[in-house]
């Protein structure tokens, strides 16, 4: 029964509270009542305990569950928590093999606490965890962010943990200039994908795709910039496909809609929803020539590290996490140009801040180039 008051007022209390007095009185309770970093030092074999959004089918989630296999790949002992219904996040999938739920059987004693979550999230990951569980540990905060600076809710997040991990440069330099406890660039270990077998349009058309989580930011994301470049490259030639595969649309209807307009006049654009799982994901790089992705910023980029082990072409914006591993002949980095950056969904939105505009009409040329088509 309490957990369906708890859901309840998730879904149905929770939602009217504006946003920010929200943010406001979350993390003022758990700003204060969380256990706060100790500069534990641990030994090398002690145990791992990798926290974060298990179920959730979005990039933080997918994070975590490649960290822990990461780990258990090692041998060194290894356990899985899932934070994700305390910190309200969706619960998209089942939990896997190695994940437990936080509770009072928590072991206390030594041990390595990853957890990956904002930073403005780590007080109330830590007040989920405990401070029982937490006292004799070192706490990590594996955070990635998008754009050149963080914003001041960030802040608070250095006092709960030990040392932080990102999963790039750009992500490190945003951090670094704020705090002097250690930032590590820590990538994420993408393993066991097997290279695709597809000859270049061998169906007889050039599949291209892209891939994105609308909750994850639909301005960011940039999805329309890919299909304009599409239409520029290939116009409504039925010689050349591009599937829109999303998730989340409810996150930002008016994103939505425009990505509808966007594609109604383009019998050869089609849109995808559904939640999939990774193997499914790979199925999809299995059946596609070419991986675009024209966003204004990305930590890291999973999925374009996962496209280019794929074997597949790879088309992304020249700036910001991708930069760090994109490179081969397969990898092609689009110009661009640095603009405000403006985000209506909120997350992204602040004062002072910038993101790339990636060139749409460069983006087409390389399609072109890549289908082997004559440039004009």
């Amino acid at each position: 029964m309490l957990r369906g008051l708890k859901k309840y007022a998730h879904h149905n209390i929770w939602p009217a509270i504006p946003r920010p007095l929200r943010r406001f009185i979350l993390l003022g309770f758990m700003n204060a009542a969380a256990a706060r970093a100790r500069q534990n030092h641990v030994s090398g074999d002690c145990p791992v305990y990798v926290a974060g959004f298990f179920r959730s089918a979005t990039g933080l989630g997918y994070s975590a569950r490649l960290s822990l296999a990461a780990f258990a790949a090692t041998g060194r002992p290894v356990t899985g928590i899932d934070i994700g219904e305390a910190l309200m996040q969706p619960e998209d999938i089942p939990l896997i093999e190695g994940v437990v739920l936080p509770d009072h059987r928590l072991p206390t004693g030594p041990g390595l606490v990853i957890v990956h979550t904002g930073a403005p999230l780590m007080s109330w990951a830590n007040f989920t965890l405990g401070r029982r569980f937490l006292k004799d540990k070192r706490v990590v905060g594996y955070w990635a962010w998008e754009l050149p600076d963080i914003p001041p809710d960030w802040i608070s997040g250095f006092r709960f943990v030990d040392e932080i991990w990102v999963p790039s440069e750009f992500v490190k330099t945003a951090l670094g200039q704020h705090t002097d406890k250690p930032v590590k660039v820590v990538p994420h270990i993408v393993s066991g994908i097997v290279p695709s077998s597809r000859r270049f349009a061998e169906d007889g058309v050039v599949q291209v795709l892209t891939v994105f989580n609308m909750a994850s930011g639909y301005t960011r994301k940039n999805p329309l910039g890919t299909i304009n470049a599409f239409k520029e490259a290939f116009g409504n030639d039925r010689k050349f496909a591009l599937t829109v595969k999303l998730i989340n649309r409810a996150a930002y209807p008016p994103g939505y809609a425009e990505l509808q307009a966007g594609v109604a006049d383009a019998p050869n654009i089609h849109l995808q929803e559904a939640i999939i799982s990774q193997s499914q994901l790979h199925t999809l790089f299995d059946q596609s020539d070419i991986f675009v992705s024209l966003h204004r910023s990305e930590g890291y980029g999973l999925l374009l590290r996962e496209a280019m082990l794929k074997g597949i072409h790879v088309v992304a914006t020249g700036w910001s996490g991708n930069t760090d591993f994109m490179t081969g002949e397969r990898c092609y980095l689009v110009p661009y140009r640095m603009v405000s950056a403006q985000d209506p969904q909120g997350t992204y939105d602040f004062n002072g801040m910038q993101w790339a505009d990636p060139d749409i009409s460069a983006a087409a040329r390389i399609l072109r180039k890549i289908a082997g088509l004559s440039l004009q």
